[in-house]
């Protein structure tokens, strides 16, 4: 009886351990209801991106900074210039928001033409981020060279 109770014990243990490690982590942006699905200028041809799944996170001035889902998983960022085509990045990472953790550094960043631009899961602590220089438009994006 008394290794039943300890097996019982320990799997209870286990059990209230995998709940602790909390939710996953992954972009609002793409989740909310509210958010309303974009279209991409017409110049920018992404491989990766989800049909339906455009969301624009922020402009300022001239520039605009989309999220995406991945095909078959993850998460794109694209920005784009709107007074210059030809001025646009985008990168997309293959492996599903639910690894990346708001504890870790963010899963994508992109820059060119003086612009750096990452995506921050929902949670992410973005205090050394600011400090270091960047700007958080949106609560899943930071910017810097603006």
């Amino acid at each position: 009886m008394r290794t039943l109770v300890k097996v019982a014990a320990g799997a209870a243990l286990l059990l209230a351990l995998a709940g602790c490690g909390g939710s996953t982590a992954g972009f609002s942006a793409l989740t909310e209801k509210d958010a309303t699905a974009v279209e991409l200028p017409a110049h920018i041809e992404v491989e990766h991106v989800a049909p339906g799944s455009v969301r624009l996170l922020a402009e300022r001035d001239d520039h605009s900074f989309y999220v995406a889902n991945a095909l078959p998983g993850g998460v794109c960022l694209i920005y784009a210039n709107r007074q210059h085509d030809s001025s646009w990045l985008a990168g997309c990472t293959l492996a599903e928001p639910r690894q990346f953790s708001p504890t870790e550094p963010s899963p994508l960043e992109i820059s060119g033409s003086g612009i750096n631009a990452k995506l921050a899961v929902d949670g992410y602590d973005a205090s050394k981020d600011l400090a270091d220089g960047w700007e958080q438009l949106h609560p899943n994006l930071l910017v810097r060279g603006l």
